[in-house]
C-alpha cells in the first residue's frame, strides 16, 4: 500500500491533503527555484550547522549578543523561504541566516538565493565527540531498533 493510502486510512483525508500541500511546497523549489528572487542583503553571515554539533548553544549565544536568527533551510528543504524573505525585508536589526543539516545530505540547492559577499560560519564537531553525544541521547540505539529519527 502506498504512503498516500496509508495516511488516508490512518489519519483521514484532511491530513492527506495537508501532507500533499507540504510535499508540493517542498518540491516547488526543486523545479522553480531558479526563478525565486534572491534574499535581501540584510544579514551579516551564514550559519551552517550539522546535527549533534552544539548549534543550539551557539545560536542562543548569538541571540544574546543581539543577532537575530533567520532560518532558511533544514535538510535541503526550503520551507522557510517566504518567511525568511519577509523577516529580512522588514528587519532593522542585525540578522544571520541559519541552515541546518540533520540528515546526511550531499547537496544544497538554495545557494543561488544567497549573497556571495558574506562570511560563512560552519559548525562541526570531531567524530568521537559526536559519536559520544549520539550515544548519550540514545540516537544510535533507537535507530538500530527501528524506531527513532
Amino acid at each position: 500500500m502506498g504512503k498516500s493510502f496509508k495516511i488516508i486510512k490512518e489519519q483521514g483525508f484532511g491530513e492527506f491533503l495537508r501532507h500533499k500541500k507540504r510535499r508540493l511546497s517542498r518540491n516547488l523549489f526543486l523545479y522553480f527555484g531558479g526563478f525565486y528572487p534572491k534574499l535581501p542583503q540584510n544579514y551579516k553571515f551564514l550559519f551552517i550547522s550539522f546535527g549533534v554539533s552544539g548549534n543550539a548553544a551557539l545560536i542562543t549565544f548569538l541571540n544574546l549578543c543581539g543577532l537575530k536568527e533567520v532560518r532558511l533551510a533544514q535538510d535541503n528543504e526550503t520551507e522557510y523561504y517566504s518567511k525568511s524573505r519577509e523577516i529580512l525585508k522588514s528587519s532593522t536589526s542585525k540578522n544571520f541566516i541559519s541552515i541546518f543539516f540533520y540528515r546526511n545530505k550531499k547537496r544544497f540547492k538554495t545557494a543561488r538565493l544567497l549573497s556571495y559577499d558574506v562570511p560563512i560560519l560552519i559548525v562541526l564537531r570531531d567524530p568521537i565527540s559526536r559519536f559520544r553525544s549520539m550515544m548519550n541521547y540514545q540516537y544510535l540505539v533507537l535507530n538500530h531498533m527501528g524506531g527513532g529519527y
